[in-house]
């Protein structure tokens, strides 16, 4: 996170010289791809997807029979072929990688400039996502690209993403199923009491316990005994009082303002930003939950924003230079903070699973099953001491 906090910052040190910017996304941008690319046998989740990937059945099973597996039949049928291909486990979690970066740059470039604070503000705020959560990452990329074959019109490329979104991840499917709202808004008249309103709303549900709320009405709910595990289990860690407040109050105080200025109409991207700026509102205290459905929608963010500031530069908006300005203070300050208390909160696990490990840790080395079976050992132990500490401490009870 402090490379790529370093790499955004100087973003601004070439905002008068546009070439040496461009450049400088480019050589940042493969900086950062290299350095989640190069990850091997990292965090507490690769126990589970490293076993699941070498037991996974053969492609015939696995897309005749993938209800009687564990994962996504997506996930699983990926695994199958892969491994039917001799792929080793390494080169799967970085062809994934590369996958999401795909989609990612793809969707940058309709940021005009400063791409590069732009894909800071993504890695820092959702490195778990690329470090570790290979399922969802991989639903997360294919749902990007489902908006930018939709934006393009291309509307069979955005049915087979929006299929590959739901099979590679439970979350996706729910996305997917909320984003029918896109073809209700798009082409509106963006109203301009939306924002304002949203930003009423998350003043007023700050002051409600309503992760608790939540928990008391899933009970209520008459679903299967392993999906009700999973909405209670999600929804019961969560705070009511989080520094990622900050981020959000900016987001709504600036769209919030920019709104009264700039007429637009709820095109492809901003109405996909509706959405995901109403689930961050509406889940705002439930954060293990949000993390799961904003990693979807967090770069179109940053896009729609990024895009509504730089193309009205030269637009007389009362206070907005000054708006802006605090808006990236705010930023740097929040994920300066946000590495420190990681890194903090890392050194004091009894389990130190999050201690970097790369490919070039055996790269020309005889240590490669030592290594391997090092860094499962430790995802092991984490996950019956130091994940039961922090779910104990963080778990919220019902009303």
């Amino acid at each position: 996170m402090l490379i790529a906090i370093a790499l955004g910052l100087s973003d601004f040190f070439t905002s008068r010289v546009p070439q040496l910017q461009r450049i400088l996304y480019v050589v940042g941008a493969f900086a950062i791809y290299f350095l989640f690319t190069i990850k091997y046998f990292y965090g507490p989740d690769m126990l589970h997807y490293y076993n699941y990937y070498y037991w996974a059945p053969t492609p015939y099973d696995a897309i005749v029979h993938s209800d009687k597996y564990f994962f996504e039949p997506g996930y699983t049928i990926l695994c199958s072929l892969l491994l039917d291909w001799n792929i080793p486990f390494y080169w799967f979690t970085a062809i994934i990688s590369s996958i999401y970066f795909f989609a990612v740059f793809l969707l940058f470039r309709y940021i005009p400039h400063h791409r590069l604070f732009a894909l800071m503000i993504l890695v820092c705020l959702d490195y778990s996502l690329i470090f570790a959560a290979f399922r969802q990452c991989l639903s997360v990329s294919f749902f990007l690209l489902m908006v930018i074959a939709l934006k393009n019109k291309h509307l069979i490329p955005a049915l087979l993403c929006a299929l590959l979104t739901m099979v590679m991840h439970k979350s996706g499917t729910f996305v997917v199923g909320i984003s029918v709202a896109f073809f209700l808004i798009k082409g509106k008249t963006m109203p301009q009491w939306l924002y304002p309103s949203l930003l009423l709303l998350l003043a007023v549900l700050l002051l409600l316990p309503m992760s608790r709320i939540l928990v008391s009405l899933s009970s209520l709910l008459h679903l299967p005994t392993q999906i009700m595990y999973s909405i209670t289990h999600h929804l019961g860690l969560g705070k009511q009082v989080q520094t990622v407040f900050l981020l959000y109050l900016m987001l709504l105080l600036c769209l919030s303002h920019y709104q009264q200025y700039v007429h637009t109409r709820l095109t492809t991207i901003a109405s996909f930003v509706v959405i995901g700026i109403l689930l961050i509102v509406l889940l705002y205290q439930s954060y293990y939950l949000l993390n799961r459905l904003r990693s979807y929608f967090l770069p179109l963010i940053i896009v729609y924003v990024f895009r509504l500031v730089q193309q009205t530069e030269h637009t007389p908006i009362p206070y907005g230079r000054l708006l802006v300005q605090t808006a990236i203070a705010v930023v740097f300050i929040y994920l300066g903070y946000h590495a420190y208390t990681f890194n903090k909160a890392a050194q004091q696990m009894q389990y130190k699973i999050y201690t970097a490990c790369t490919v070039f840790d055996v790269i020309g080395k005889n240590n490669t099953k030592q290594v391997q079976q090092r860094q499962l050992e430790l995802a092991e132990k984490w996950w019956k001491t130091d994940f039961k500490k922090g779910l104990k401490q963080n778990r919220v009870t019902s009303l």
